[in-house]
C-alpha cells in the first residue's frame, strides 16, 4: 500500500545542488521513480525543506532513510494550511484516530519553525487546547523519549514577519538513525586533514548506485574517503 509522507531535509547549504538528486538515486536503488514531485526543485528545499514522496511501504522509507545524510526524518500528515491555526481547524481525525489506535506509549510535541526563530513557551496555549481537542490527554508525555512526536511545523519566507507561508500539523513516522561520523576520515589524526568530506562521498556513492557487488574504480583515492563508504555498502 503506497504511503505519502512528508520528508524534512537537512539545511546545509554545501549541499544544496543535491536535495533531490539524491532522492532520485535512492529511489532508482530501491527500483522506484517519480516518488518526489517533479516541480520540487533544491533552490525551494533550500528555504522550504519539506516535500511529499509516495512510497510503496515504510519499509522502503525505512531503508531510504537509513542511507541518506539529507532526509532528516519522514513524516505523517493529518493537516496542512497557510497557518497552524487555519490546520488545526482542517485536521483529517479519521487519520489522526486511526494513526493513534495503531501507536501506543508516550506522546511529545514539537514547535519546528523554518526562517524564524520561535520558543515552544510562546505555543504552550495553543498545544494545551490541541491535546484537548483531539483527545490526546489520556496519553502520558515524556519530553525525553516519547514513543511519538507530534510536530507543529511553520515555513516563512525569510526576513518576511508576517505570517507563515505554509503549516503542517504532522507525527514523525521515521527519524534518521545513521550517523556516518565514524567515516569522517579528518578525525583521525594518523591520517591527516586532507580527504573526501564523508558526506559528501555518501552522495557521491549514492549517485553512483554502488550497492553490494558493486565495482567501484577511483584512480585518486588518497586516503580512501570515498571506496571506504563503498564498501560500507558492499
Amino acid at each position: 500500500m503506497e504511503v505519502k509522507l512528508l520528508a524534512q531535509f537537512v539545511r546545509k547549504q554545501k549541499f544544496v545542488d543535491f536535495f533531490v538528486q539524491d532522492m532520485q538515486a535512492l529511489e532508482e536503488l530501491e527500483g522506484l521513480s517519480n516518488t518526489i514531485a517533479k516541480e520540487v526543485t533544491n533552490e525551494e528545499l533550500k528555504d522550504h525543506p519539506y516535500a511529499y514522496v509516495f512510497l510503496p511501504s515504510l519499509e522502503v522509507a525505512k531503508r531510504i532513510l537509513e542511507r541518506s545524510v539529507l532526509i532528516k526524518s519522514f513524516n505523517l500528515v493529518f493537516a496542512e494550511e497557510q497557518t497552524l491555526d487555519k490546520a488545526m481547524g482542517c485536521v483529517d481525525k479519521e487519520l489522526l484516530k486511526q494513526f493513534m489506535d495503531e501507536h501506543s506509549g508516550s506522546i511529545a510535541f514539537r514547535i519546528e519553525s523554518t526562517n524564524r526563530t520561535v520558543h515552544t513557551s510562546d505555543y504552550a496555549k495553543q498545544i494545551k487546547s490541541y491535546i484537548e481537542m483531539f483527545g490526546l490527554g489520556d496519553r502520558k508525555v515524556d519530553l525525553q523519549e516519547p514513543d511519538i512526536v507530534f510536530k507543529f511545523i511553520e515555513i516563512y519566507k525569510y526576513g518576511d514577519t508576517g505570517s507563515s507561508l505554509k503549516a503542517y500539523f504532522a507525527a514523525e513516522i521515521l527519524k534518521n538513525p545513521t550517523s556516518y561520523a565514524k567515516f569522517a576520515l579528518p578525525d583521525r589524526a594518523y591520517l591527516g586533514p586532507t580527504t573526501t568530506d564523508h558526506e559528501l562521498a555518501v552522495l557521491m556513492a549514492n549517485q553512483a548506485l554502488v550497492r553490494e557487488g558493486s565495482f567501484v574504480y577511483d584512480p585518486f583515492c588518497g586516503t580512501c574517503g570515498l571506496l571506504l563508504l563503498c564498501t560500507h555498502y558492499g
